[in-house]
């Protein structure tokens, strides 16, 4: 049983488990479960360190660098370049790999003096320069061989560089055998065959190859002291940020331009390949034909103006269009002074005497309107009621009455516009009448004394041969006037608002008949 560790000063709490069997025995089996898990992952951990060890040691013999250079190039072809082989001694190797990169650089300078690279295409675009002074049907195929022989020699240039890795290309066994000094001396010379094999690569428009190369020669820099690689880790990554332009990878090429800024402030072309860099991925999302072409090395032609004195022609122009903007500035302004007298003289609005609200009202008693403020010309005649009484609804409607005094305007109402309205309210009020025609010499005889036509939907009682009255139904188009009042006997139909609900408050709404507002 496990014993709990007394610390001075400090009390321990005795498990009520430890005298439970059951519970000691799931302590014991957690505890060997954890210890043979322990175990497994120690056996796995030196299984895997093991398997590293003997992968280490297969590689150990290995020439590594040629293969990740070769690509699509036959290795034969590489080693034809060696037609007495590849010698064992540590500096044969260096001289004779000095010499073929020596033979490469030749090469390369042969091929460019024997072309001319197009800046806008990245060198898509080869002439030979001898080539300009010949005319007609002699030039092209002397640009055409000039373009062969151009690429000839740069392919013999990138076959002599692999050339020079091979003698390079020692195994790690072999690399630590050697001494300090020496090991460096080898890491400087496969830096700067790589750089050039880079650019060769890049030449033969073979970006990935070059990006390959470039990535190698950084991460065997990264081996030499920082003050002696420096140069070259400036040139590789300049390289691999060309090639991954090349790519369209604008983006990685405007990190390893900033890269190279960060430890050389100074580098034109690092600036020069950042800026054109941050420019092409703009255009990149941009219409095709806006897009960035060719090297991102290249300086872009920006044209200044030509400076010119003006001519008094263009003096009276600009003059002229100068009075003539003068001159719509005024009328602008002057129109805008217009406007805002015209503002100052609109129409102000009185609320009716049946409103008990403002025209344009935004509260019923201090109590904000639900759906916003009124009009400018409208003004409400409201009530508070209780909500579960009232019989007013939150959307507004028309309502047909009968008014037996004044006008449908004096009443907040408005007037029916034609005889069908007015056969249809009657019948909603279950009116039993019917429409008479207008008869023109009743209409004759009130214009000449004076009594008008009565205007609207009028709702009359008539004599019935000495039994009683009868309703007739009778329409005008007339105007209202306050002389032609509605009374008992010649009433008149109007289509009044109904109520609404305008505002709320605590278990009560307020239930509102819009009126249109008094001109002042």
């Amino acid at each position: 049983m496990d014993m709990p560790i007394c610390i001075p000063g400090m009390q321990v709490e005795k498990e009520s488990s430890d005298s439970d069997p059951e519970a000691v025995a799931a302590r014991k089996q957690r505890r060997s479960e954890r210890f043979a898990k322990e175990a497994r992952e120690r056996q796995e951990a030196e299984r895997a360190e093991q398997q590293k060890s003997k992968l280490n040691e297969e590689l150990a013999d290995k020439e590594l660098l040629l293969q990740e250079l070769l690509g699509k190039t036959d290795r034969e072809v590489v080693l034809g370049q060696l037609p007495e082989g590849r010698p064992e001694a540590l500096e044969e190797r260096m001289k004779l790999a000095s010499q073929l990169r020596e033979d490469g650089n030749t090469c390369f300078k042969a091929s460019q003096k024997g072309s001319e690279h197009s800046v806008a295409t990245g060198g898509q675009e080869r002439g030979g320069g001898v080539c300009k002074e010949m005319q007609g049907d002699q030039a092209e195929p002397c640009k055409e061989s000039a373009v062969k022989s151009s690429e000839s020699n740069l392919e013999e240039a990138v076959m002599k560089w692999l050339a020079a890795i091979h003698c390079l290309d020692f195994t790690s066994r072999q690399l630590t055998a050697m001494s300090e000094g020496e090991r460096v001396k080898v890491f400087e010379n496969v830096t700067l065959v790589l750089s050039n094999l880079s650019l060769g690569r890049r030449k033969l428009r073979s970006p990935v190859q070059a990006i390959r190369a470039a990535d190698l020669g950084i991460e065997v820099a990264m081996k030499i002291p920082y003050e002696s690689s420096k140069a070259h880790r400036v040139k590789l990554r300049l390289r691999r940020a060309l090639a991954r332009g090349d790519r369209r990878d604008f983006e990685g090429a405007g990190e390893d331009a900033r890269h190279v800024l960060d430890i050389s402030p100074d580098e034109d072309e690092a600036k020069l390949i950042a800026r054109n860099a941050e420019l092409a991925m703009r255009r990149e999302n941009g219409p095709p034909a806006k897009r960035w072409t060719g090297p991102l090395n290249i300086h872009l032609e920006r044209k200044a103006p030509p400076r010119q004195k003006l001519s008094p022609s263009i003096v009276l122009i600009v003059s002229c269009v100068i009075a003539v903007a003068l001159i719509l500035w005024l009328a602008l302004t002057w129109a805008r002074a217009m406007a805002g007298s015209a503002e100052r003289r609109l129409p102000r609005w009185e609320p009716a005497p049946v409103c008990s609200t403002s025209c344009g009202a935004t509260a019923v008693d201090d109590h904000d309107l639900v759906g916003g403020a009124l009009p400018e010309w409208k003004c409400a005649h409201c009530e508070w009621a209780w909500s579960f009484w009232s019989n007013c609804s939150d959307e507004p409607a028309a309502v047909v009455e009968l008014k037996t005094n004044g006008t449908c305007t004096s009443h907040g109402c408005s007037r029916l516009q034609s005889s069908k309205d007015c056969v249809a309210a009657a019948r909603n009020l279950n009116l039993s009448a019917k429409l008479q025609r207008p008869n023109i010499v009743q209409e004759l005889l009130g214009s000449l004394l004076g009594t008008g036509v009565l205007p609207g939907c009028r709702l009359r009682e008539r004599p019935k041969g000495g039994q009683g009255h009868q309703k007739q139904l009778a329409f005008s188009q007339e105007p209202e006037r306050d002389t032609l009042l509605a009374t008992e006997k010649d009433a008149v139909l109007c289509s009044c608002p109904g109520p609404q609900t305008l505002a709320r408050k605590f278990l009560q709404k307020a239930c509102c008949t819009l009126h249109p507002c008094i001109q002042a």
